[in-house]
């Protein structure tokens, strides 16, 4: 056998091993596209579908709502299309292996309006940390942030992308509101005291280089309080307000520490 025919045989032999090794092109699984009439959840509110609920696809597009849903190879649910009138209302897509939710898309006339994205904990990817709202264009407009599973911060922002409002959750109450200018400062901010009988509300003013100058204080609807501040930021006056309204008491702090 010459060297040509060795090299030769030598190089098929080792294509064919290379080939044998290499890692398998995973194709993925075509889903299965089921319709159903009716949408259930679970005591522990997983989706699920009962077969009594299946119809035909024809059948389905002849009702004024029906379900659209797909599996995978393991009949584990993948993505749900919810049809109002023979348009496409809200499409729900989850993670077949945890069952848990990972987008929501809300459409009116059958065009997409905006979507939801959900972030769960990173050890289990099963306790829901974060909701974000997204418009057609995917731009922020709101956060959601729960703890232990309870919703406790929204953010909102504009259409520039700028958080313009927080509201801080006590239980299912709102108990915190902030508004914020257009350099991310505090406005202005209202609330509940004395276990949500009371409320309260401060402004926020600042000077032309951003410099806290001024907190207004009200408590019950009524000018209470009213702080003035150096451009460093120390306390320099407060001016006290009776129930009337009326200024009842100045005080004056010294100006050398104010500095």
């Amino acid at each position: 056998m010459n060297t040509l025919l060795k090299t030769m045989i030598l190089l098929v032999v080792s294509i064919g091993y290379l080939a044998a090794c290499a890692p398998k092109t995973t194709i993925p699984e075509k889903l299965i596209i089921r319709y159903y009439k009716k949408y259930r959840f679970e005591s522990n509110k997983k989706v699920t579908f009962k077969n009594r609920d299946e119809v035909t696809e024809k059948k389905a597009k002849g009702l004024s709502l029906y379900y659209k849903t797909f599996y995978d190879g393991e009949k584990r649910i993948v993505k749900i299309e919810i049809y109002k009138k023979g348009k496409i209302s809200k499409r729900q897509v989850f993670n077949p292996v945890l069952g848990t939710r990972e987008r929501l898309e809300n459409f009116k006339n059958g065009k997409l309006f905006n979507y939801y994205s959900y972030v769960y904990d990173e050890k289990e990817k099963k306790l829901l940390l974060k909701q974000e709202v997204f418009s057609s264009k995917n731009k922020l407009q709101k956060v959601l942030k729960f703890g232990f599973g309870q919703l406790e911060v929204v953010d909102y922002y504009n259409s520039k992308g700028y958080l313009v409002k927080t509201e801080q959750y006590a239980g299912k109450e709102i108990d915190v509101t902030k508004y914020y200018d257009d350099k991310g400062n505090v406005s202005h901010e209202k609330g509940r005291y004395d276990n949500g009988r009371k409320t309260y509300s401060t402004r926020y003013f600042y000077d032309k280089s951003n410099n806290l100058i001024k907190v207004q204080q009200k408590l019950n609807g009524r000018l209470s309080e009213t702080h003035y501040y150096s451009a460093k930021g120390k306390l320099v006056k407060t001016e006290k307000y009776n129930k009337s309204g009326k200024k009842v008491k100045t005080i004056r702090y010294d100006k050398k520490k104010a500095k």
